[in-house]
């Protein structure tokens, strides 16, 4: 199966008290959730999957055509390893890396000469 999981920080819910600005103005500091992963995205249209029918590797299109528990089965069982794949991986350590990249990007433009990001 191939599929993906994308990892990100979600903004939506941060309130005034996430940011903190130095005295003098030249620091800003953002408390961040950790990142998270999103559920697990199947790609239909390149993934393939072997057919107890025919034998034969058919694409998974033609495999979920048809509602059948193992399908359903089958398919919950790709998001689950995907998923346990992607919490093994470094996901969240880009995700990170990215969220502060982009901040100090950001915020550095805004006048900011020290940005300081923290994720509880």
């Amino acid at each position: 199966m191939n599929g993906s999981v994308e990892a990100y920080v979600d903004f939506e819910g941060l309130t005034e008290e996430a940011i903190a600005i130095s005295d003098d103005g030249a620091t800003v500091s953002v408390t961040l959730p950790e990142p998270e992963l999103a559920e697990p995205r199947i790609d239909l249209d390149t993934s393939r999957a072997l057919t107890e029918d025919r034998g034969l590797v058919d694409r998974v299109g033609d495999f979920f055509d048809t509602d059948t528990d193992a399908r359903q089965e089958a398919l919950a069982a790709a998001q689950d390893q995907i998923a346990s794949a992607a919490e093994k991986s470094d996901l969240d350590e880009r995700a990170r890396a990215n969220t502060v990249k982009t901040l100090e990007v950001m915020l550095s433009a805004s006048g900011f000469d020290q940005v300081v990001v923290e994720f509880r």
